[in-house]
């Protein structure tokens, strides 16, 4: 009788430890808090994390916020690169690719002017099957009216191995 009694305690932490194993990313990285001043005031604040989702994409989650409520809108963007032999890293002795971090796409993350209401939104890149690393080079922005230029944060930099 003591079998049956020891299998049921063991079965549900099992499934649990197997649920939150699922549940997990592989690799991930935290980012942030970037924000961006246009006049010594905050006009566009972003966190988040870079991750590897379903060994299919390379993921940035971002939280965004709006903190000035002037009406202007708030975005975040990551330019996106991959560690993996590439032309534009340059050739060996033998004419094969060196391995570099080379240049795939921006990200654009939608734009927001929500009056200092927070919004959480993701950016999906495809992993590259040749590489091994993903990096992102992340920046928050508030758009301006024209003729001044965005206010940008400095860039967060970030990487994950896959």
């Amino acid at each position: 009788m003591r079998t049956p009694t020891r299998v049921r305690f063991i079965a549900p932490l099992t499934l649990g430890l197997l649920s939150f194993a699922l549940a997990a990313p592989a690799s991930a990285a935290s980012w942030g808090s970037l924000t961006a001043y246009y006049k010594s005031q905050a006009r566009s604040v972003s966190s988040g994390t870079f991750y590897d989702d379903r060994a299919t994409y390379a993921t940035v989650k971002a939280y965004i916020n709006d903190p000035s409520n002037d009406g202007n809108n708030a975005y975040t963007d990551a330019d996106e690169y991959f560690f993996e032999p590439a032309y534009d890293c340059g050739r060996d002795s033998t004419g094969n690719s060196l391995t570099c971090w080379s240049y795939d796409r921006t990200k654009q993350g939608p734009e927001y002017s929500y009056f200092n209401t927070p919004a959480t939104f993701f950016m999906y890149n495809s992993l590259h099957v040749q590489g091994s690393s993903a990096r992102a080079s992340i920046h928050t922005c508030a758009q301006l009216g024209w003729p001044v230029p965005d206010a940008c944060s400095p860039r967060a930099v970030v990487s994950f191995s896959y």
